[in-house]
């Protein structure tokens, strides 16, 4: 899909591929039918405390989802299963800016960030058309055989009162005019889906088109981001502070004469410099265990590597890329970089997890830069044509 991408125009790496985005729907669409059986099974057991609460799943899934939802849009700007498929929502565009994209990530991450409406706009199409499809879908099925007892079953009866009238309309509405919107609805996705999949759309539904909002992958910024968020702040004592500021007022001057030769105290004091700047510059590359990311089967720190300052790098050989692949993640790397260090066979990986073994996790089978796990390993790697 990406060769026929860069053969028909500019190949934009931030668009997820049509399948990335049916996979994110399909979870999304397996959470309620699975919670409902768990609870389901529960209720059988313990049917005085459940029952009520099996009652009214529905309400109160769409409750519990709309708090989640929305606090996922706020700070990580995508949906809850959007989030393990490192993708996120940001407005639409009615032209792409490509070289903005490159040379100012983080002020095009600001510009089309979701507001506070848009947030709201989203709310609705992931959570509350939704439940109310799913109510209509579930009274349809009901409500549908009736229609094969006949005519007596469908009358109004004689002195209907306000209620009886609501359903009896509410019913004719399932029967004969509820089928013929599901099916335009579902005409209308595969239309968007096509589209979207033959570049046609930025849009891959006609709800998202409808909002104006777009689903696009996590960049560098983005996760820079997030960990801005998540990140504790630095607690600083105010005496520490008064005493560092104090030293660097009021330094000591040089002394006048020195015991040592010029010569050989100025070439030790160099060679005391340079040893002193390679050892800040390898404990300022050396991972911390506290900064990074933890494996969640065996608690276990994730060895990653920094995101360069310039796009242009690979990450793990920060070297000018060659034969560029894109990860899940949406980050790119060189294509041997990213497949060895997937398969856990890097030098870096080898170097690093001599000494660590069983105190580290080495990252295979992770993005080397998110430490986010790579679904189909190797397979899962896609080659950028260009």
């Amino acid at each position: 899909m990406e060769f026929v991408t860069a053969l028909r125009g500019t190949f934009d790496e931030q668009k997820p591929s049509l399948f990335e985005v049916l996979s994110e729907q399909q979870l999304n669409a397996l959470l309620p039918p699975t919670l409902r059986y768990l609870l389901t099974v529960a209720t059988h057991r313990h049917p005085r405390y459940l029952l009520r609460i099996l009652n009214s799943f529905d309400e109160l899934y769409a409750g519990a989802m709309l708090l989640v939802e929305r606090h996922y849009l706020r700070t990580r700007g995508g949906s809850f299963t959007e989030n393990f498929y490192g993708l996120k929502r940001e407005k639409g565009l009615h032209a792409e800016i490509p070289r903005a994209s490159i040379t100012s990530p983080g002020l095009v991450r600001d510009t089309l960030k979701l507001s506070t409406k848009d947030v709201w706009k989203n709310l609705i199409v992931l959570v509350g058309i939704p439940y109310l499809k799913r109510k209509l879908d579930e009274s349809h099925d009901v409500n549908a055989p009736r229609a094969l007892l006949g005519a007596a079953y469908n009358r109004m009866p004689d002195n209907p009162t306000l209620r009886q009238r609501f359903l009896h309309y509410y019913r004719w509405f399932l029967r004969n005019i509820y089928p013929s919107i599901n099916a335009a609805y579902y005409f209308a996705m595969l239309a968007f889906n096509l589209a979207y999949l033959f570049d046609g759309s930025k849009y891959h539904s006609p709800l998202m088109w409808l909002i104006g909002t777009r689903i696009r992958r996590m960049n560098g910024e983005d996760y820079r981001a997030i960990d801005a968020l998540t990140a504790a702040p630095e607690r600083v004592r105010l005496c520490q502070a008064t005493f560092e500021k104090s030293n660097r007022e009021h330094r000591p001057p040089p002394p006048v004469i020195s015991g040592l030769d010029r010569k050989g105290g100025m070439g030790k004091k160099k060679k005391k410099e340079k040893a002193a700047e390679e050892a800040a510059n390898e404990d300022e590359h050396e991972p911390s265990a506290e900064d990074a990311p933890i494996a969640t089967p065996s608690l276990l720190p994730i060895f990653t590597v920094p995101f360069p300052d310039d796009s242009s790098l690979c990450p793990i050989c920060v070297d000018d890329i060659v034969t560029p692949t894109a990860c899940q993640t949406g980050v790119v790397y060189c294509y041997s970089c990213i497949h060895k260090w997937i398969e856990g066979i890097h030098q870096k990986q080898e170097t690093f997890m001599e000494e660590r073994a069983g105190k580290w996790e080495s990252g295979q089978g992770r993005c080397a830069v998110t430490g986010k796990r790579v679904l189909g390993g190797t397979e899962g790697l896609r080659r950028i044509m260009v």
